[in-house]
């Protein structure tokens, strides 16, 4: 009887999210915990978390208000780009280096964030940015 911490530790993983500190009750009865485990990178170190690596930025592509918006992600994941004005667009592809095409009214200045989310549901977002079209 009692609350007792329980951790679970297994050769080659790391707990995620991490499983040390959970409380189980007991009650005379066989209690179990549910929880996941992932794998360690090649090296031993613990797998690094989806990011966004430098700058976010947008740039003019042609003429009559064409501009892309690219960033890039550590990871292979999702690009989704959304303006205040105007809505949210997606691409579901998975990559790296992310950049998205935009037509838009020339001489207006957009506000957007970006979101890219990897295989396995982890999401980043960065944001707000502006871009003078």
């Amino acid at each position: 009887m009692g609350i007792y911490s329980v951790t679970a530790l297994a050769s080659g993983f790391v707990g995620s999210p991490p499983v040390t500190g959970v409380e189980v009750s007991l009650d005379g009865l066989t209690s179990g915990v549910d929880f996941a485990l992932d794998a360690l990178e090649s090296d031993g170190s613990t797998p690094e978390s989806l990011a966004i690596l430098g700058d976010v930025r947008s740039q003019k592509s042609g003429k009559g208000g064409s501009s892309k918006i690219l960033w890039t992600t550590n990871h292979p994941a999702d690009s989704e780009v959304e303006f205040t004005c105007c809505g949210v667009f997606t691409n579901s592809e998975l990559v790296t280096d992310h950049s998205m095409s935009f037509r838009g009214q020339k001489g207006v200045t957009y506000t957007y964030s970006v979101t890219s989310t990897d295989a396995d549901g982890i999401s980043v977002t960065e944001g707000t940015f502006t871009h003078q079209n």
